[in-house]
């Protein structure tokens, strides 16, 4: 009973020891790309003022919302609302106005791309200007287009990691683009977002560009 306690006990140490590098690493990543970024090339770079941000975080994965989560509130956000699908993302939308929306392209029922056309066309929706960064580990150009043409914003290669969020954020936030309404699209200009397939080709080949859809 002594040695299986004591194998417990060591168990959970190391539980503990591994949620607690968890939490440094994603810190470290956040202070490394804040002090080698924050005042490059005349560019503007998020900073840890984000306090007022509300953030509307949707994934059907708890793990990958707490990491995503984590990396937030390291940097500064500190209203953070989670959602474990598209439908429920929409029902929160109606009661608390989120100013930016971080969401899986994978869920049921209501999947990332379905969530993002009820928000940009349907009747009902509270705010259809509303930026919406897309995580997804897809690299099939198919699925990127149909994700461009429901009007997401940026998207988010997985593994997620804190430069990833960060560069996304602010490029929502620092420099948005304007809306474009015809016929058959309502979203953001689709000049300047990234094709996720393109970005999974760059880190195979080290290509120091990543090709524009």
């Amino acid at each position: 009973t002594l040695i299986r306690f004591s194998w417990s006990a060591r168990t959970l140490r190391h539980r503990r020891d591994w949620v607690y590098y968890r939490r440094v690493t994603i810190r470290k990543q956040i202070a490394s790309y804040l002090s080698v970024n924050r005042w490059g090339a005349g560019r503007t770079y998020m900073t840890d003022s984000l306090g007022e941000l509300k953030v509307l975080l949707v994934d059907d994965n708890q793990h990958m919302r707490a990491i995503v989560a984590a990396i937030l509130k390291g940097i500064g956000v500190r209203q953070v609302l989670e959602a474990r699908d598209g439908a429920e993302a929409l029902s929160h939308l109606k009661t608390w106005p989120a100013d930016i929306a971080i969401i899986d392209f994978q869920m049921a029922p209501v999947d990332g791309v379905e969530f993002t056309r009820m928000v940009r066309r349907a009747e009902t929706s509270p705010n259809p200007y509303l930026p919406i960064i897309m995580m997804t580990g897809y690299a099939e150009r198919k699925k990127v287009m149909e994700a461009r043409d429901a009007g997401v914003t940026e998207f988010l290669v997985k593994p997620i990691t804190a430069k990833g969020i960060i560069t996304r954020l602010n490029e929502v936030v620092f420099k948005p683009r304007p809306f474009v309404r015809t016929d058959e699209y309502f979203g953001p200009s689709r000049r300047r977002i990234e094709d996720p397939s393109s970005q999974h080709q760059r880190r195979a080949t080290d290509r120091s560009k990543v090709a524009e859809i």
